[in-house]
């Protein structure tokens, strides 16, 4: 499965005004640290997940 079709699903699931909402903060401390988007990326679908 390829990153896009995740990144995709993970959208669909999340509903877009809810990761709207989270999602601007995780991109704004990705930025700082760069190239760790995709940890923020997952720690944000587990705790959906629980």
């Amino acid at each position: 499965m390829s990153l896009e079709s995740i990144w995709t699903r993970a959208l669909a699931d999340a509903g877009n005004s809810e990761y709207n909402r989270a999602w601007w903060k995780i991109d704004i401390i990705a930025g700082i640290f760069n190239s760790t988007r995709m940890i923020y990326f997952v720690i944000f679908c587990f705790q959906r997940s629980n």
